[in-house]
């Protein structure tokens, strides 16, 4: 049993002084049973209770904006306790307004987490825990004129997964897993055409770093991905939609004449069908390079279906289905797909608190085989 404790003293810019902060404080928890606690081929089913908090606290002083931000997100099991996982995170992020038209915002962000994993080996189930460390730092300047908004910015994220620990087992700790660090640089622009259109374009590169002891150890191999694309976004009555077509190409560091050139996607729209009644879809088409299939790059193809339908005045009903394949570039004998369907029905019960009754099915095909899962648990939110 792990206990987090944590404490928020507040944020200081010298020399000036802070608006009163605003704080916002939202949870959630879910008790329920699962037929597969481990998520894996042969999982068995067992009672869970997940529950996560999310803090941020905000303060504004002339042209500088300050958010600091916690969340905690914890998932336990009644009898397959060795899957228990946690995860505490934290970060700040700063934005100034440097003159009319142009702004600097910059953050970082650190997430701990203590996975759990059961690993049946006929007569003996290993409980397997793995801590993971993860660092994100955000850079950006923005140009606003006249209807026209550029947006430059890097984007650096390392992960660092510890040693795992063997329950049971004679075993010293072994880490599993490869530290990786992705880096990305990303020029964004939009442009009002109307004021129900606005036009967009992107351009991304993005490259991943693995040791040489990783890449031998755990068959990871660096990758590059550079991005271009251009898109619409159109509010239109009842409609909102907004649309991604271009390009993606992508090589390994090792071998980059082994360059993939593959169309890229990514669509969302929003429709109001009704008063009752909000329809929404999203499609996409990219490409994997932070835990590809084949450890090197994948194709990833994705598509999202779902609708909320208000019952009464205080119930809502939402129903959703989903569709996500992964394909390694380098290696297509390397395949992930997941198709999933949820549905669940919420009533508040006070101001900033509801309740609700949750499904959800899903079937997954892996490398190390074929499962499925099915949930159905009570839910509770919150927030102040």
């Amino acid at each position: 049993m792990r206990y987090v404790v944590v404490a928020v003293l507040g944020m200081i810019w010298p020399g000036a002084a802070l608006a009163q902060p605003v704080v916002s404080l939202s949870s959630k928890a879910e008790s329920g049973w699962t037929s597969n606690a481990s998520e894996s081929v042969g999982g068995a089913p067992d009672f869970y209770l997940r529950h996560s908090h999310d803090l941020s606290v905000t303060t504004l002083t002339g042209p500088l904006a300050l958010r600091g931000s916690l969340q905690v997100e914890q998932q336990v099991f009644r009898l397959h306790q060795g899957e228990n996982d946690l995860s505490l995170a934290g970060g700040v992020e700063a934005g100034l307004a440097l003159t009319d038209g142009l702004s600097l915002r910059l953050g970082y962000a650190q997430t701990r987490e203590w996975n759990g994993d059961m690993v049946d080996l006929g007569p003996l189930v290993v409980s397997l825990e793995t801590p993971v460390v993860e660092h994100e730092i955000l850079g950006e300047i923005a140009v606003e004129d006249a209807g026209r908004r550029v947006v430059l910015g890097v984007d650096v994220s390392r992960r660092q997964p510890g040693p795992t620990t063997f329950a049971g087992l004679p075993l010293p700790p072994l880490r599993l897993e490869a530290e990786m660090l992705q880096v990305r640089a990303r020029a964004d622009g939009e442009w009002v055409v109307t004021p129900e259109m606005a036009g967009l374009t992107r351009l991304h590169w993005t490259t991943t770093r693995i040791s040489e002891d990783d890449r031998t150890a755990f068959g990871r191999e660096p990758a590059g991905l550079a991005e271009l694309a251009a898109g619409l976004r159109l509010r239109q009555g009842a409609l909102a939609t907004e649309a991604w077509i271009g390009v993606d190409l992508v090589w390994p560091e090792a071998a980059p004449h082994l360059l993939h050139r593959l169309p890229f996607f990514e669509a969302s729209a929003e429709l109001a069908a009704s008063d009752r009644l909000m329809l929404e879809a999203r499609g996409f088409a990219g490409v994997e390079l932070a835990d590809p299939v084949d450890g090197v790059a994948s194709r990833v193809l994705e598509a999202e279906l779902g609708g909320r339908l208000a019952l009464a005045e205080r119930a809502s009903l939402t129903m959703g289905l989903a569709w996500r394949r992964e394909q390694g570039l380098y290696d297509e004998s390397s395949t992930s797909t997941r198709r999933s369907l949820r549905a669940g029905i919420t009533m508040p019960l006070a101001a900033g608190l509801e309740a609700g009754l949750t499904a959800s099915h899903a079937e997954i095909a892996e490398p190390g085989g074929a499962y499925r899962v099915s949930t159905i648990g009570l839910t509770l939110n919150g927030k102040v």
